[in-house]
């Protein structure tokens, strides 16, 4: 049996499949930024502990800044009155909730911290 032109196998579409682009760290540098400018990311988990790092970790995506890990240094800054701080900064291509969760969670477990550091801001269930 011949097709016909422009009939399509069944389970198969004539749409040209969506490239999906990978999430990618572009960059990772220490620098100072604006505080205003950082926004404070939580997805409904957050650790017990605040960081043991100097500098409060953020992910820059062409949608803003996030800070994911050290919210608590930011927020001391700014009452403080600082208008500047510095932070780890990881230039990431794209983002979405999903992403920079597991962004989130890799600075902790890679720095072998997440046992039983995790609880749940987030009380809708």
């Amino acid at each position: 049996m011949m097709k016909e032109a422009g009939q399509v196998a069944p389970g198969h579409s004539n749409q040209k499949k969506e490239e999906k682009t990978p999430y990618l760290i572009t960059d990772q540098t220490i620098e100072e930024l604006d505080i205003e400018k950082i926004n404070h990311f939580n997805p409904g988990l957050d650790y017990i502990e605040n960081t043991d790092d100097l500098h409060p970790s953020v992910i820059e995506t062409p949608d803003g800044l996030f800070c994911i890990d050290g919210y608590e240094v930011i927020k001391q800054a700014k009452e403080e009155g600082k208008t500047k701080i510095t932070c780890n900064v990881r230039k990431l291509n794209k983002h979405d909730v999903a992403e920079l969760t597991l962004r989130k969670l890799e600075g902790r477990i890679f720095a072998c911290k997440w046992q039983s550091t995790l609880h749940r801001t987030d009380t809708r269930r």
